[in-house]
């Protein structure tokens, strides 16, 4: 019987770890990193747990016209499948007011497959 363990060695070729909120996770109206880049990163999981709306991007430029919205509540999914290597760059966040926090969940490569 085939395991999910399984299953993830088969599609990633390594088994996977989860790490949470590896960088600060308050969002300012200034740009700034949430999740630093990491070539073993396959998914990423941003929540906005505040109030307003936030602004995510790779791209240090991120902005209200130049980023992904987030609504308050909301979450976007970011997967090596349908982002390609994007997923695996920094990814910055801006608040259009206040301080507004996020939940950040990555799903990473551990390499323990002789990778």
């Amino acid at each position: 019987m085939s395991t999910l363990a399984d299953y993830v060695r088969r599609k990633f070729g390594s088994p996977t770890t989860v790490a949470r909120n590896r960088e600060d996770t308050s969002i300012t109206t200034a740009a700034s990193l949430f999740a630093r880049g990491d070539p073993q990163r396959v998914q990423l999981l941003i929540a906005n747990l505040g109030t307003s709306r936030i602004y995510v991007d790779s791209d240090e430029g991120v902005s209200s016209s130049l980023g992904i919205p987030i609504d308050p509540g909301g979450s976007a999914i970011v997967t090596a499948d349908e982002d390609g290597e994007d997923v695996g760059r920094g990814w910055f966040a801006v608040a259009t007011v206040g301080t507004q926090t996020v939940f950040v969940k990555e799903v990473l490569l551990t390499g323990t497959d002789g990778r």
